[in-house]
């Protein structure tokens, strides 16, 4: 219990330290962080978004950084995206703790949280719709089970739905888990499915109402739905595939992206599929990489990419540990992690200048 918690502290000390660079003093508000700042401002006067000011983002983001906006200015802003971060780093360790062991999870979580830096932090003070997601996806793993209650799956389903108020391409996760159980559970699948499609259509549901109510539906429509789907369509096949190299070209200095594929390859090709959250991140991975690639390959639209993969960088750390003698793959995951960490700290370091 208490090298658990330890464990907690340092996955929550380095999600603190990731975001350090992120503070807004003497930073200039990143393009999407200005229009964000500016609608959410409007929301907190009585303004609202799509009548009052055009952008194609779903409301979720402006809800956020409204939010922080109203506990302090953009320091607020900063403050809740490290709760964001060290949930998502908490829960996450959590599950993957529950699912791997304590050591793989440890490894598995400061490699996805070192990956952050190279997609969040490059583009003046960072704040975007994916980074507010990776709490919901890992919360949304922590409930997953293959005998999956009805409560869990609504729970699920909520989670899905703020996940789709952010982003609607952050649907990733919940598409594979659905894949999971109907080729799992087949006949007892509609089930669990149908609670968490419920459970997903509640916070859309109420959104829209709340837009409709202010007058703003069909504008909220036409911007985040419409303009979306047109802009989308304007990527070529090689785009896409080129918007997923870059991609795994962000992730690999750190190695996340080569213990990721590597395990994904393997595991496929060695028909494992348990535990039961390796079978959703072996389903999710593939699909959260053509979902980044319907836009233009920035930087930030990778990070739904790290939950499945800190699953299979996990995995990949519990086989070498059942496959080698303790102590010396103990001594290749200590190196493996510092390793990891050397291009990270050096990014976060420059950005903070």
């Amino acid at each position: 219990m208490r090298v658990g918690r330890v464990a907690v502290a340092l996955v929550a000390a380095i999600a603190v330290a990731v975001l350090v660079p992120n503070h807004p003093s003497g930073r200039v508000p990143a393009e999407d962080a200005g229009v964000f700042f500016y609608t959410a401002q409007r929301l907190l006067e009585g303004g609202m978004p799509y009548r009052d000011v055009w952008d194609h983002k779903p409301p979720g983001v402006y809800f956020v950084s409204a939010l922080g906006l109203a506990l302090g200015g953009t320091v607020g802003v900063w403050l809740v995206q490290i709760a964001f971060l060290v949930a998502a780093a908490a829960v996450g360790h959590r599950v993957l703790s529950r699912e791997f062991g304590p050591a793989p999870a440890l490894v598995g979580s400061i490699a996805w949280l070192v990956a952050v830096p190279r997609l969040f932090l490059e583009y003046g003070q960072a704040q975007f719709a994916e980074f507010f997601a990776l709490p919901l996806q890992f919360g949304a793993l922590l409930l997953y089970a293959p005998s999956l209650a009805i409560r869990r799956a609504v729970a699920i389903g909520l989670l899905g739905g703020l996940a789709v108020l952010l982003k609607p391409t952050l649907a990733g996760l919940w598409i594979a888990m659905v894949v999971v159980l109907l080729v799992t559970r087949r006949s007892a699948a509609p089930r669990p499915i149908a609670a968490i499609a419920a459970g997903g259509i509640v916070p859309v549901a109420l959104v829209g109402a709340w837009a409709l109510v202010r007058g703003a539906l069909p504008d909220m429509v036409d911007q985040v739905l419409v303009y979306n789907s047109v802009y989308s369509s304007y990527s070529s096949a090689a785009e896409r595939i080129g918007a997923i190299a870059i991609g795994l070209r962000l992730t690999l200095p750190s190695g996340l992206a080569l213990i990721a594929v590597a395990s994904w390859i393997y595991m496929v090709a060695a028909r494992r599929w348990a535990p039961p959250l390796l079978a959703v991140a072996l389903v999710a991975f593939p699909l959260e990489l053509a979902l980044s690639a319907l836009g233009r390959g920035y930087h930030y639209y990778f990070l739904p990419w790290l939950p499945a993969m800190a699953v299979l960088v996990s995995c990949a750390a519990s086989e070498l540990l059942s496959r080698v003698p303790v102590r010396a793959a103990r001594l290749v995951l200590t190196v493996a992690v510092v390793l990891m960490c050397a291009q990270p700290a050096s990014l976060m370091s420059t950005c903070g200048r």
